[in-house]
This record gives C-alpha cells, sequence and structure tokens, in this order.
C-alpha cells in the first residue's frame, strides 16, 4: 500500500511537471519576465500562494516558508513535521492541506488559528467560495464555514484516489 501511495504521488508530480513545461513554452521570451531561484527546501515544493508582497511555499520536506518578494529572502519558516500538499489564502487566513487535516492560520498574526482533522489521507485541495472552505483528500470532500471553521457537510466517494482540485 505504503509503494504503491508513492507510485501514485511520483506520478502526480510528474503531471504537474508536464503541465508547467507546457506552460512555460508557452510564454513568450520578449515580455523579459523576471525570475529568481528561490532555494531553502530539502525537498520538492508542491504548493504555492501570494498574498500582497510575500509568497508561501509548502513542500514534502514539511516545511511551510513565508518569502519576501522585495528582497527574496526567507521570512520565516514552520516545520510542519509532515508534507504540505496544499496552499490556499482567502482574505486575512492562510489555510494549509496536510496528511489527514488541514491548518488554518492568521495572516495578520503569523498565528495558528485551527486544526481541521477528520480527513481520510492527504488534503491536496482547498478552495474558498462563498464563505465556505472546501477540501479534498482520498475520497472525501469536507464542507466548512469560514467563519466558524464548523464543518457543514461531508461526502465520500466509491472510488479510493485522491480528491487533487476545485474548479
Amino acid at each position: 500500500l505504503y509503494i504503491h501511495q508513492k507510485e501514485t504521488e511520483l506520478a502526480e508530480l510528474r503531471l504537474q511537471v508536464q503541465y508547467l513545461t507546457k506552460g512555460f513554452a508557452q510564454l513568450n521570451p520578449a515580455n523579459k519576465i523576471q525570475h529568481a531561484v528561490l532555494k531553502w527546501h530539502s525537498q520538492a515544493v508542491v504548493s504555492l500562494a501570494t498574498a500582497g508582497n510575500f509568497l508561501f511555499s509548502g513542500s514534502m520536506d514539511g516545511m511551510l516558508k513565508l518569502w519576501d518578494l522585495s528582497t527574496l529572502q526567507p521570512a520565516t519558516e514552520v516545520n510542519m513535521l509532515s508534507p504540505v500538499f496544499q496552499l490556499e489564502i482567502h482574505q486575512s487566513r492562510l489555510y494549509s492541506g496536510h496528511q489527514n487535516l488541514v491548518r488554518v492560520w492568521d495572516l495578520n498574526t503569523t498565528g495558528l488559528v485551527a486544526e481541521l482533522p477528520g480527513h481520510n489521507g492527504p488534503v491536496k485541495a482547498l478552495m474558498v467560495a462563498s464563505n465556505r472552505l472546501s477540501t479534498g483528500s482520498t475520497n472525501q470532500i469536507r464542507i466548512y464555514d469560514t467563519g466558524t471553521l464548523a464543518l457543514q457537510q461531508e461526502v465520500s466517494f466509491a472510488h479510493k484516489g485522491d480528491v487533487r482540485d476545485f474548479v
């Protein structure tokens, strides 16, 4: 089971690389897009989110890092002890998806607001719309009220795969 899960994660990462490669190929070099290489994670970065002049990066190394885009330097880091599969920012909150739970952060204080446990596996899909946080994990979607963080609805599927995105 462990090997199958790792093979699935590797296949997912390969698809993400293919998608990004196609996107980069369509960029026009005449635009002279500024770029920088930010090296600070020891394993693959699998999630990014921006808020103002800051970039958040989540990695398979279990680190959540905050970068100051004006200096291109790391501002802070938090060791999650487990991979950070997904990041979503809405208003003054950062939501981070992990193994079996979602963490909610206050962007003003950078403090942890809450943990939302009870997921069936890695939380790889997060979306906020209409004051609802939708989370997707292995064969499961959970919906929370963003104000109270109370669970409003849970849907389980017959398939055994991960929910990886919301549209």
